[in-house]
């Protein structure tokens, strides 16, 4: 293939949720860029039309029902990419296997891609794992075969956990807290919010799993002074009883890691009540005080990652109650 005809190739960014578009928009790349949103999480007509008109970091863009509606697109315009990026190459051998000839990369999806997607303390775990990598299809997200690299905020942390890689794991440009806000696309989620509301407050702030959790009544109980604020799960939370022990709830149309950052130069004091959430990842220059409820087995491993991650950065002090 001649220089001429391959500097004519693109680059090509699926996005499933607002988080990853921040990261996406982080990766070094000088190729024309066209942007495919998967449209799985709450508010995606309005994200694809903001994208659309405001961003001037890509060529085109492109939105899509499904990942599998995504990859049939790569597919018939396979001439026009030479360069592929994923949150997560797990579990998509067919699709993967289509697209030859492309180079293949995934990026940062959050604490998942620090971590072995399977507990290989169980016996059926490690079998299942072993099968894989007897496929080419290693533990982690970038372990695919057809996966040519892998970009994170923190290289030597994934080096730490997962020594077994031999692909290139590159650095991405700059922090999640620097690009967040000034992504003029991404702009409408927050400034119709009046963060000036919470001046001098003292706020506690739920990010739930997929379900609220019952264990949160009691952390509510503990800060009776504070304004209680739930920032709902973006795809699977339905509204529950629980929801009426909350002062507020927000949208889960904004990245919640936006809400933290804006909301904490304004209040007194910032509690987060989580369950291993992927948020606190992006909150290097936010301090506040972390309240994990989490009663999963990989609680203990989230906390190992979260504290290589925060020794990988510079950051503010801040206190861990359990």
């Amino acid at each position: 293939m001649n220089e001429k005809k391959k500097n004519n190739f693109r680059s090509a960014y699926l996005i499933t949720k607002p988080l990853q578009y921040v990261n996406a928009t982080n990766i070094p790349d000088e190729r024309p860029k066209d942007c495919l949103i998967i449209k799985s999480f709450a508010g995606a007509e309005t994200f694809v039309r903001n994208v659309s008109a405001y961003s001037i970091h890509w060529d085109k863009v492109f939105s899509f029902e499904s990942r599998s509606e995504a990859f049939e697109f790569i597919v018939l315009n396979k001439n026009k990419y030479n360069r592929i990026f994923l949150d997560s190459d797990i579990g998509l051998f067919y699709h993967l296997s289509q697209f030859s000839g492309i180079d293949i990369f995934t990026y940062e999806e959050g604490i998942g891609s620090y971590r072995k997607i399977r507990d290989t303390t169980k016996l059926i775990e490690k079998l299942k794992a072993v099968i894989w990598s007897i496929l080419g299809f290693n533990n982690w997200i970038g372990g695919n075969k057809f996966t040519k690299g892998i970009y994170l905020y923190n290289p030597a942390v994934f080096r730490q956990l997962i020594p077994n890689e031999k692909k290139p794991v590159y650095k991405l440009n700059n922090s999640f807290h620097s690009s967040a806000l000034h992504l003029k696309e991404l702009s409408y989620l927050h400034e119709n919010i009046d963060f000036g509301r919470y001046k001098n407050e003292n706020l506690l702030v739920y990010l739930s799993s997929w379900e609220i959790s019952e264990s949160i009544l009691s952390k509510l109980e503990s800060f009776p002074t504070h304004i209680k604020i739930l920032k709902p799960h973006p795809n699977t939370l339905t509204k529950t009883r629980l929801t009426s022990h909350f002062d507020e709830v927000i949208t889960s149309a904004i990245p919640v890691e936006i809400f933290l950052i804006k909301v904490s130069k304004y209040c007194n004091q910032l509690v987060i009540v989580h369950e291993n959430s992927s948020a606190l990842l992006y909150l290097n220059d936010v301090q506040y005080l972390e309240v994990n409820i989490s009663t999963l087995k990989f609680k203990e491993e989230y906390r190992k990652i979260r504290e290589l991650i925060l020794n990988d950065t510079v950051v503010l002090p801040r206190k861990l109650v359990v």
